[in-house]
C-alpha cells in the first residue's frame, strides 16, 4: 500500500515541474513559439514607430507641398542634416529641432552632441546598434522616390501601394539619425542589408501603409518596389 502525498505538496510539484517546462522551453534556442513571439512583438513596436513617421511625412507635405529633401543643404549644396531631423516639428520634438544649428552639417562641434538625443521613434526595439544610430534609412541612388527633384505622395506612376519610401536596415548598415546618410543602392546591395530579423523587415509605402516584407520575396521585385517611375510589372501580394 503506497501512502499518497498531501494535496499541498501534490499542487507545489506540479507548480514546480510546469515552472521548470516553461523555463525550459524559453531555454531552448531552437524553440519556434518563443522565438516568433518575440519577434512578432518587436516587429509591431517598430511597425508602429514606422506609422508615427509616416504620419509626420504627411503632415510635412502638407505644409511644405512637398516631401523632405533626404539632406538640407547650404548654399553650396553640401548636405547638413538628415531629414530624420525635418521631421521633428511633426513628431512633438519642436524643442529638440529648435536646438539645432541648421546652418551647420550634422557632426559640428554644436549638432554632433545632439546626437544622443534621438528620439525613441528612431529606436528600433531591442537595439543593438550603437547609441544614436537608427535602422530606418531611405533607400536612395536607384531612382527612388528620394532622388526625384521635388517628391510628393502623389507623383509615383508606379502605383503607391508598390513604392517603397522608407525601410528597415540590418544593424551594421544603420545610420547616425543626424547624418544626411541612408543608404546608397548604387553602391550598396539593401537586399542584404534588408531587415533586422532573419525573416524581412517593416517597410514604408507610399500609399501610408507599413507592411512587412519578407525575405522569400525575388530581388529583383525587391528592387522594382523601391522606384516610383520604373514601370516594372509587380505581381506580389504583400501583407
Amino acid at each position: 500500500m503506497s501512502v499518497g502525498y498531501p494535496i499541498y505538496v501534490r499542487r507545489l510539484l506540479r507548480m514546480l515541474a510546469f515552472s521548470g517546462f516553461c523555463f525550459a522551453l524559453a531555454s531552448l534556442p531552437g524553440c519556434s513559439f518563443v522565438q516568433k513571439a518575440r519577434e512578432a512583438a518587436r516587429r509591431l513596436e517598430s511597425a508602429n514607430n514606422l506609422k508615427k513617421l509616416v504620419i509626420a511625412l504627411m503632415y510635412y507635405e502638407e505644409y511644405h507641398n512637398e516631401l523632405p529633401k533626404r539632406a538640407s543643404r547650404d548654399q553650396d549644396g553640401r548636405p547638413l542634416l538628415s531629414w530624420r531631423v525635418e521631421l521633428l516639428p511633426y513628431l512633438g520634438e519642436t524643442e529638440l529641432y529648435d536646438e539645432f544649428r541648421r546652418d551647420e552639417p550634422w557632426d559640428s562641434e554644436h549638432n554632433i552632441k545632439l546626437l544622443e538625443k534621438m528620439p525613441e521613434v528612431f529606436c528600433y526595439p531591442k537595439y543593438q546598434a550603437k547609441p544614436g544610430m537608427t535602422v530606418y534609412v531611405a533607400p536612395y541612388g536607384a531612382k527612388t522616390i528620394w532622388d526625384l527633384e521635388m517628391a510628393t505622395f502623389d507623383n509615383v506612376a508606379d502605383g503607391v501601394s508598390y513604392t517603397i519610401m522608407i525601410t528597415e536596415v540590418t544593424d551594421s548598415a544603420a545610420v547616425p539619425w543626424t547624418k544626411p546618410d541612408d543608404f546608397d543602392m548604387a553602391t550598396g546591395n539593401l537586399f542584404e542589408d534588408f531587415g533586422p530579423s532573419s525573416t524581412g523587415g517593416n517597410c514604408v509605402f507610399m500609399d501610408g501603409s507599413v507592411r512587412f516584407v519578407p525575405r522569400t520575396i525575388p530581388e529583383e521585385t525587391f528592387k522594382a518596389l523601391m522606384t516610383p517611375e520604373g514601370g516594372e510589372a509587380i505581381d506580389i501580394e504583400i501583407n
